[in-house]
């Protein structure tokens, strides 16, 4: 298994002058906390999720901050009004049964009013007919009032070289003062560890007309399995709305079953036209639906929970929470190797039923000011979140 992260090439931009920069500049990898960036004007360099929550402890150590991004992205509040998590609505199989539309309604509710509130404040629109980048946003309400009392703002644009105490951003829109730089720029998309003759036929890399390379993307059959290697398997490289931990672990029991021959090896046909097929959905082809991915998955392992009308007369209550609650890993030990049928079934029934929440987003948006703030656990570097 090749299970070492996303992550482990920083992608740092080779910018003129950077040595005669007085302060600080990093990359987000380096990134541990926000201590000693009080009263600090903070350049932040990104719009991705490491961007925001980097600005947001920034901001609340008492920083001025400033994000610069070149092209402006979706921001998904991961919360609700009440706090609740949103990945617990939206990873249901009553979302995943929901008509496009209706789903599209629900979804631009949740995201409608946050959007408006940070394009007003500066931030770009997404270029119109490219595939739309996407950010997560951890505290909409805070960062809202940091962004109305002016603690962070942002700027349009690059950086085109460094000075003692400024940027100078490309084309003529001039100078930022700044004392600590945080190049949230993203990382290469890599396996270091590996031989190139293994390692080349794992990354697809997208090269522009100057033979720059622009994007790299994995390129695995069902996004696990080495197109040309089978024993070797990738797990968690995947963007979805779901735990990419909780993945890892079900694809690890996809690669098995293929091993020990419980599923079939794929002919090569099959892994050359789903390859294909991925290849063409534009930006992020490793973005997977988290609930059809999952069972998809779980039905090679004869781990698929059963959904039928059965089913449900037998056990009404676990039926629901199936359909309604949050498709948790506990769903994928009712059956199957390895089950555990009695503690699947508790921590199941344990789990809230969240579709009335779709419909309270229309009554109480996350984005106001009078929102709950997001239930969270012990602090976490923005950087390891």
């Amino acid at each position: 298994f090749v299970a070492a992260g996303q992550f482990p090439l920083p992608m740092v931009p080779d910018i003129p002058g950077r040595d005669n920069f007085r302060g600080r500049v990093l990359h987000s990898s380096a990134y541990r906390s926000s201590k000693g960036l009080a009263g600090k004007q903070v350049l932040v360099v990104g719009i991705g999720n490491s961007a925001l929550d980097i600005a947001l402890e920034a901001a609340v150590e008492g920083a001025q901050v400033t994000i610069l991004c070149r092209s402006g992205a979706l921001i998904i509040p991961v919360a609700d009004y009440f706090g609740h998590p949103v990945d617990q609505m939206l990873n249901t199989r009553i979302w995943q049964a929901m008509p496009p539309k209706l789903r599209g309604l629900i979804f631009w509710q949740l995201i409608k009013g946050t959007n408006e509130r940070f394009t007003s404040y500066g931030l770009p629109k997404p270029e119109a007919g490219k595939a739309m980048r996407t950010s997560n946003l951890k505290d909409s309400v805070q960062f809202g009032r940091f962004l109305q009392a002016g603690k962070i703002s942002f700027v349009e644009g690059s950086i085109k070289s460094f000075e003692e105490s400024t940027v100078v951003l490309t084309g003529s829109k001039g100078r930022l003062q700044a004392d600590e730089i945080i190049l949230c720029t993203g990382y290469r998309k890599r396996f270091p560890y590996l031989e190139p003759t293994i390692e080349d036929p794992l990354i697809r890399r997208e090269i522009d007309k100057e033979e720059r390379e622009v994007a790299c993307h994995l390129n695995a059959y069902k996004l696990i399995m080495h197109p040309k290697e089978p024993t070797l398997c990738v797990l968690g490289w995947v963007l979805s709305y779901g735990n990419e931990s909780c993945v890892g672990e079900l694809q690890a029991r996809w690669a098995i079953s293929h091993w020990i021959g419980r599923a079939p090896l794929p002919p090569k046909e099959a892994i050359e036209r789903e390859l294909q097929t991925r290849l063409r959905r534009g930006r992020y082809p490793e973005f997977v639906p988290y609930v059809s991915y999952m069972d998809e998955l779980a039905e090679a392992c004869q781990a698929l929970p059963d959904l039928s009308w059965a089913a449900f007369f037998r056990n009404p209550i676990l039926f629901w929470k199936l359909f309604l609650g949050p498709t948790v890993p506990a769903q994928y030990r009712l059956k199957g190797p390895h089950a555990n049928v009695e503690e699947a079934a508790k921590m199941v029934r344990s789990a809230p039923v969240v579709a009335h929440r779709m419909a309270g987003l229309f009554i109480a948006p996350p984005h106001s000011f009078s929102a709950t703030a997001p239930r969270r656990g012990p602090g976490v570097p923005a950087s390891r979140l």
